[in-house]
């Protein structure tokens, strides 16, 4: 349940993001991150919660980028990052992780 109220929240932020909500999708996706990490950091074994807290970082990055300037921005692009590669490392058959580094990754460099 934890994981879909994650992704509603997400998804909310998304909405709210598309219509200049920024403020108020911001903290729909801090609410979501919140949500994601628990669950990743308590469920290491399900590495599709932690490509979700990537995925979340990669909405506040480009969040960021609009409404808080470039520093914020770069600090989620690169927290996302990390966390593919560490996915990539330890999942190396799992091409989604993969592609979502690669669309990162030009980002981050």
């Amino acid at each position: 349940i934890q994981y879909l109220l994650a992704i509603c929240y997400r998804r909310l932020g998304d909405a709210l993001f598309r219509t200049d909500a920024w403020e108020a999708a911001q903290q729909r996706y801090t609410e979501s991150l919140a949500l994601l990490e628990k669950l990743a950091n308590q469920n290491p074994e399900v590495p599709d919660y932690a490509a979700a807290v990537a995925g979340i970082y990669v909405n506040l990055g480009t969040l960021q980028s609009f409404a808080a300037g470039d520093a914020e921005a770069a600090a989620s692009f690169d927290r996302s990052r990390q966390i593919l590669e560490q996915l990539v490392d330890d999942h190396p058959l799992v091409p989604d992780y993969r592609h979502n580094l690669a669309l990162v990754f030009p980002v981050t460099a």
